[in-house]
């Protein structure tokens, strides 16, 4: 009973562990704990979390199983290994386009690049609908996938949806016309997160976490 008790301890411990590396709950934690600023505040150059809501830049993505219209989404189809028991991932597509991050003081450009993101973090995986996935596996090289058994996840930045953005702050041109001050020699300029490899641009939808 004694070392029942301890193993079970083990394991809940592991797992628990295992949640609090998990590169989701990485990138919320970070979020969370950099220095919150509103859009208004963000210094050229600054280090701050952002929230607001997302508002697509141009038109928006498509996502390659669902067809919604998106801001970023990541597609990931795992197979069933019959010698390891387990799930395996055998594909991960992943793509964002810009945004803005609004608030009630003014809006950022989000720029694409070198993201880390966390969204719809909870999302299930699902037994993967052949008639949509055979297409998609095949405009990928990837129909011999679909002998196996498979699952997929499909992970969605909507339009209005509430984020949470940590980068580094810029201020530039605004190409909107309407944006410049009075005086033919003044400039307005916008705030602008960019992502670089240190650091990259942190992204969640789990705002109060």
């Amino acid at each position: 009973m004694v070392q029942t008790a301890i193993l079970i301890g083990v394991l809940a411990a592991a797992v628990a562990l295992a949640r609090h590396l998990s590169g989701d709950r990485v990138i919320d934690r970070r979020v969370r704990r950099a220095p919150r600023v509103a859009v208004a505040a963000l210094a050229d150059g600054a280090v701050a979390s952002l929230r607001g809501t997302a508002r697509a830049a141009g038109p928006p993505l498509v996502a390659p199983l669902s067809r919604a219209p998106c801001i970023y989404y990541e597609l990931e189809v795992q197979a069933f290994d019959r010698r390891s028991v387990m799930w395996v991932t055998v594909h991960l597509a992943m793509r964002g386009h810009a945004f803005f991050l609004a608030d009630e003081t003014g809006s950022a450009l989000v720029e694409p690049g070198c993201w880390r993101i966390s969204v719809e973090r909870d999302a299930p995986f699902e037994p993967a609908p052949r008639d949509r996935l055979r297409p998609l596996l095949a405009r990928r090289d990837l129909s011999w996938l679909s002998r196996r058994r498979l699952r997929v996840r499909e992970r969605l930045l909507r339009d209005g949806q509430a984020v949470a953005v940590l980068g580094r702050g810029a201020r530039e041109p605004d190409p909107d016309p309407a944006a410049a001050p009075a005086g033919y020699r003044a400039t307005a300029l916008r705030p602008v997160l960019r992502p670089g490899r240190r650091p990259p641009l942190y992204i969640t939808d789990h705002v109060d976490s």
